[in-house]
């Protein structure tokens, strides 16, 4: 894992997974609380790119686990772990950020997903942790959100096999 301060952050141009100082986990600050594991089909390659949203409403600092398999469940390659403070909120992107993006996005942890791995694994409390993500298509392998990509939103589900039937609208 690489990290480093978000002022600035030259290593997140080149990094395949850069954790922001204040994201880093430290195992004796997280708690240990009741888990659950979320999935969901990452979508990464040169023109696409996977962005997840975590928001803690717990009093206590949440450990997040993010990993990665190949359909066939073996490891794609090498996740994430991070901590999430009390009240706080966390950017995941699987793309590197353009410098032109927005000041809200500095803090912004860049986890290589990788256009091989096919599902992902959201491993966080089982209450007080919201998830919510979309894909976008861009023009590069470098993502700015000031930019008017098309996106479309992520389906996630606590079956592995979920995330790729269809959706069914039913009518009220």
């Amino acid at each position: 894992m690489i990290s480093g301060s978000s002022e600035g952050a030259p290593d997140q141009a080149t990094a395949q997974v850069f954790v922001p100082d204040e994201f880093i986990h430290r195992a004796a600050a997280a708690a240990a609380l009741p888990s659950r594991t979320i999935y969901f089909a990452p979508l990464d390659s040169n023109n696409h790119n996977t962005i997840l949203f975590f928001h803690n409403t717990n009093t206590v600092t949440a450990t997040i686990d993010l990993d990665f398999q190949y359909d066939t469940g073996s490891a794609c390659l090498s996740g994430v772990v991070f901590d999430l403070p009390p009240g706080d909120s966390a950017r995941v992107s699987a793309d590197p950020l353009d410098a032109g993006r927005p000041s809200s996005w500095a803090n912004t942890i860049i986890n290589n997903m990788f256009d091989t791995c096919e599902i992902g694994m959201i491993t966080m409390p089982n209450t007080g942790v919201t998830v919510a993500g979309y894909y976008a298509w861009t023009a590069s392998d470098t993502y700015n959100p000031r930019e008017l990509n098309p996106h479309a939103e992520i389906r996630f589900s606590t079956d592995p096999y979920a995330i790729f039937l269809p959706s069914v609208e039913s009518a009220p």
